[in-house]
């Protein structure tokens, strides 16, 4: 028998970094140096590395995020094809 890596990967985030989650996200984006009052996947990684040292792809965040209670937003673009200015 071969042996296999168990399906899916180890929680990265303590369940006390987890309960803290919304709080550090409730400070807002500006709170981290970020423009606009939107939360993207990529913006919720790079807060969890800084603020617990742990690593996740921006994909995965919104399974993260989602028994919280928190969705991360797509940031508004213009439409295709449109210049701005």
């Amino acid at each position: 028998m071969r042996h296999r890596k168990p399906p899916g990967g180890l929680a990265k985030l303590t369940e006390q970094q987890r309960r803290q989650l919304p709080e550090v996200l409730a400070q807002g984006p500006a709170a981290y140096g970020f423009d606009g009052e939107i939360w993207t996947r990529q913006r919720v990684a790079q807060v969890i590395r800084q603020e617990f040292g742990v690593y996740y792809d921006p994909t995965q965040v919104g399974r993260i995020l989602q028994p919280l209670g928190w969705s991360p937003q797509q940031p508004a673009t213009s439409p295709a094809g449109h210049a701005a200015g």
